[in-house]
């Protein structure tokens, strides 16, 4: 997270986690992170049979075994961009893009999601939705979602939204803003 002068300016990146998916505290059941889920899902279900064709990028190395491409150990990598792009989806799809993308967004202090939202909205007919994995809300899933200033990752290992030693899954997720986040290298390792 970069903060200047009190101001949060950037959480990129962010990676979030959670395992058990799925967990009861005090007698109330909790789903963390299914949300994060969910809008991919939604995004890919709205998609006409030719939209999934070009979205689907399991035939370029991306499966629901692999890992998030861009998170913890791959500061600074930027993944070639695959996918249905945001310029070829209907207005209807392209709002669901968007509420994807708002939920990694808005977990920063409004002042900067707002701005954020802003400038990732300019720029949304260049930003591409992938998909690989199952196609279901309880079962393994991947997504990417990227642009020139966006990088969202998103994967469900295991048995999603299944209860108790079942819930044996977990998620990954990451969100990037590769035109403004730290890179560490020898530099900045040997300021400190």
């Amino acid at each position: 997270m970069a903060i200047e002068n009190g101001i949060t300016e950037s959480i990129s990146p962010t990676h979030f986690g959670s395992e058990p998916l799925t967990f009861t505290l005090n007698g109330k059941a909790f789903e963390n992170m299914f949300d994060t889920h969910a809008v991919g899902l939604a995004l890919w279900e709205a998609l006409d049979a030719n939209q999934q064709k070009k979205a689907s990028i399991e035939s370029v190395g991306y499966t629901k075994k692999s890992d998030v491409k861009t998170g913890p150990g791959k500061d600074g990598f930027i993944p070639e961009q695959k996918g249905l792009f945001a310029a070829d989806m209907k207005t209807s799809q392209k709002e669901l893009l968007k509420a994807a993308i708002a939920t990694w967004v808005k977990a920063q202090p409004e002042e900067n999601s707002n701005r954020r939202m802003a400038e990732i909205t300019a720029t949304l007919d260049q930003i591409s939705f992938g998909w690989a994995g199952n196609k279901s809300a309880t079962a393994n899933g991947y997504y990417i979602i990227q642009g020139p200033n966006l990088i969202i990752e998103h994967l469900s290992f295991g048995s999603v939204r299944q209860v108790g030693a079942a819930a044996e899954g977990h998620y990954h997720t990451i969100y990037r803003n590769p035109q403004n986040e730290y890179v560490l290298g020898p530099a900045s390792l040997s300021a400190g």
